[in-house]
């Protein structure tokens, strides 16, 4: 047996298992790290054509150690082995196979990883040309997402995955009491990068069952979108205490309806509804409810909103440009429960945005700047009002922990009947600066606001967020300078459903 230190190509297509998941996680998840090129020992290159295959998506095998019989086929790895393939890859203490007959095993485990899904496995075969293969004892968890999967034993036929032996759906991370929401099956199945097929399921919630459904089907690729059921709770010394429920059913391909569903201590019932159709270029709300701006409160009757994407200007140059209208009967309800007048409130307005600038080569620091232009017309006073927009945001990240940031903004008020969307200030200097603690559970945020036009200061926000198994708290302090007040916001919220 022929014995050397390599980087080994041989054809592989592992499939391991992408999930949808329906709530992103803001923090972002998991940081995978690099392997350890210093200790990798790579000094010729072996390619070996096989019957079956695509030789142009080799894998590659990095390792410490690594044995290869030409003759035979027979190789065997150890100590930091890293194996990659189109986008994929393979972690182990140790792996062996034949290259002849297509098959790899990891007898120690490992953990399989693509751009969606890391899947840690104690065991696991398969065959690289004819696509078939089996992974024992599998926990498994979406990348920048919360949702985790595990299940004893699956099968891989024909390129889909099959837990025959049942498996389980978490979004919480728990290991100290029951999942806040699972669901298990008896039977699952995976297309990899389409869908999931569940068949006798429960929902569960700590583990007791709520719900059970014959047959659940997710889809991977987001051309279907799921419902949306988000509840809130939340204290603010302005509104006292929140109940918010977040709802959205889908209609139709890129349609759907829902609502906002808010009721406060002191301001009662606010709720929001709309309807929804999201497009690859624009997307169109039609909105009917109430939309609050520094404790006043506006009622929009029949609103509707055209929002055009951010598209390149021209292929080629650093620039892209969005557009907005938005259109609607307006009404203001101020703190004393008085009513102004109603007016068909227009407003429209563009914008163009250059590319992120980076300076000395780094990607750490980035400014973004763009321009823009705003339009209003009220109804009920005749007036029409515009604006032009500027907007400048300087950010430098020194870690994935800490980072600074300045922004200057410039634009004027377009309504004197209203002030939602007119900005707090002509000319601000906005410095900011934010720390996540390590293990992402605490997040530090504070922005300092200055009104440059006249030369003072006008407020500072302090927010610390805290990642809960399931669920968020934040507290922010706000302090006003120019109304000499205090303020004190406290959210609770469910993210797993």
């Amino acid at each position: 047996m022929k014995k050397e230190s390599m980087v080994l190509a041989i054809l592989l297509s592992l499939q391991t298992v992408s999930y949808a998941a329906v709530v992103s996680d803001d923090y972002g998840g998991k940081v995978l790290s690099a392997p350890n090129t210093e200790t990798e020992l790579v000094n010729e290159d072996v390619v070996r054509s096989q019957r079956k295959g695509n030789a142009a998506n080799p894998l590659k095998l990095n390792a410490d150690k690594a044995e290869y019989n030409q003759e035979t086929g027979d190789f065997f790895a150890e100590g930091n082995v890293v194996l990659k393939q189109n986008g994929q890859i393979i972690k182990a203490d140790y792996a062996e196979g034949n290259m002849n007959t297509g098959d790899i095993y990891l007898k120690n485990g490992g953990e399989m990883i693509d751009e969606k899904t890391v899947l840690h496995a104690e065991w696991a075969h398969y065959n690289f040309i004819d696509k078939t293969g089996e992974i024992e004892k599998i926990n498994g968890e979406n990348i920048g997402k919360q949702e985790w999967y595990r299940s004893p034993s699956a099968k891989i036929k024909n390129g889909r995955v099959v837990c025959e032996d049942g498996a389980t759906i978490s979004r919480c991370p728990s290991v100290k009491h029951p999942a806040c929401l699972s669901i298990e099956a008896k039977s699952f199945e995976v297309i990899p990068h389409e869908k999931m097929i569940a068949k006798d399921c429960w929902v569960k919630m700590r583990g007791k069952k709520i719900i059970h459904r014959d047959r659940w089907i997710n889809d991977l690729t987001q051309k279907q979108r799921q419902t949306k059921f988000m509840p809130h709770i939340g204290w603010d010394d302005d509104y006292g205490m929140k109940y918010s429920l977040e709802v959205e059913q889908p209609l139709w391909k890129g349609g759907s309806m829902g609502g906002d569903l808010t009721y406060y201590g002191m301001a009662h019932w606010k709720p929001w509804y709309y309807v929804r159709h999201d497009a690859k270029d624009f997307n169109i709300i039609l909105g009917n409810g109430w939309d609050d701006d520094d404790g006043d409160w506006y009622k929009k009757q029949m609103n509707w909103e055209f929002n055009w994407k951010r598209h390149r200007l021209i292929k080629g140059l650093p620039f892209t440009y969005s557009a907005f209208v938005e259109h609607g009967l307006w009404q203001r309800k101020d703190d004393d429960d008085e009513y102004s007048p109603r007016s068909w409130h227009t407003e429209y307005g563009a914008y163009l945005y250059h590319d992120p600038i980076h300076f000395f080569n780094s990607n750490k620091n980035s400014l973004n700047l763009y321009v823009g232009k705003k339009w209003t017309r009220e109804s009920f006073t005749d007036e029409h009002a515009s604006t032009n927009l500027y907007g400048a945001t300087l950010t430098q990240s020194f870690d994935k922990y800490f980072k600074i940031w300045t922004g200057y903004y410039d634009a004027k008020s377009t309504s004197s009947l209203f002030d939602l969307n007119n900005p707090d200030m002509e000319k601000e200097l906005r410095p900011g600066v934010q720390y996540v603690f390590p293990g992402g559970k605490n997040i530090l945020t504070a922005v300092y606001r200055l009104d440059v036009g006249k030369g003072r200061r006008y407020e500072y926000d302090l927010t610390w967020l805290h990642h809960f198994c399931c669920w968020d708290l934040s507290v922010s302090y706000e302090r006003e300078f120019v109304e000499q007040d205090h303020s004190i916001r406290v959210q609770y919220h469910f993210n797993f459903l």
